[in-house]
């Protein structure tokens, strides 16, 4: 049983993987950066610099989720440009939860003994869930926290790539951010959720807890 929910784990990854390449392909280069400035991955000399856990993730996550292009998203233009096309079933229905079912939150995990499921307590105004994902059962604790993304498919709840784990102890310490006022946005970072995806990755990257490759 193990080695077939493994598979088709394997299965979803990769066409993730292999989505998320593909929208991003359509990002203009002012886009690449402008967001690889906002993640503080461009150097003095203007070079992406995308060494770090995460970073590849958290770009294309700002790319494929925040960026217009005309006003319309890239998962959008992305199956514009694909019109009556072949595509198989479930990469448009990948594409289309991407567009209107994706939320990017931060949870507790709560139980990780039914080892390919995770049961995520809500931390914030989110509802809790069980996450698929036998890689990260086998590596999460009880108690750890997790903030991502996260997309109905298949009748299960996944990652589209990007999820950031901290230690329990580091609870205290996000919510102190998450209630500091952020001066562009003229209001707390709590109260801003379209920037959460930011606000984690930063945290991530000063005391995140790595997880490798997932």
């Amino acid at each position: 049983m193990f080695s077939k929910i493994k598979k088709e784990y394997k299965r979803i990854r990769k066409m993730v993987a292999e989505m998320n390449a593909k929208i991003t392909k359509l990002a203009k280069p002012e886009q690449i950066r402008d967001v690889g400035g906002e993640l503080r991955l461009v150097d003095k000399k203007g070079n992406l610099n995308l060494a770090k856990d995460g970073d590849t993730e958290a770009m294309m996550d700002l790319l494929i989720f925040h960026e217009k292009t005309e006003g319309k998203r890239l998962p959008e233009l992305f199956l514009e440009k694909a019109g009556d096309d072949f595509m198989p079933i479930l990469e448009r229905q990948l594409i289309e939860s991407y567009l209107n079912r994706t939320f990017f939150s931060f949870y507790e995990v709560t139980n990780n003994k039914k080892r390919d499921f995770l049961t995520l307590s809500p931390l914030l105004d989110t509802p809790g869930f069980e996450l698929f994902d036998p890689v990260i059962g086998r590596v999460a604790e009880e108690g750890w926290l997790l903030a991502g993304r996260f997309v109905p498919f298949q009748e299960n709840l996944i990652h589209t790539g990007v999820i950031y784990a901290f230690a329990q102890d580091a609870k205290e310490r996000i919510f102190d951010l998450l209630n500091e006022f952020d001066e562009a946005e003229e209001k707390k970072k709590i109260e801003n959720p379209i920037d959460y995806p930011l606000y984690f990755y930063r945290w991530y990257r000063m005391f995140g807890t790595p997880m490798g490759q997932r």
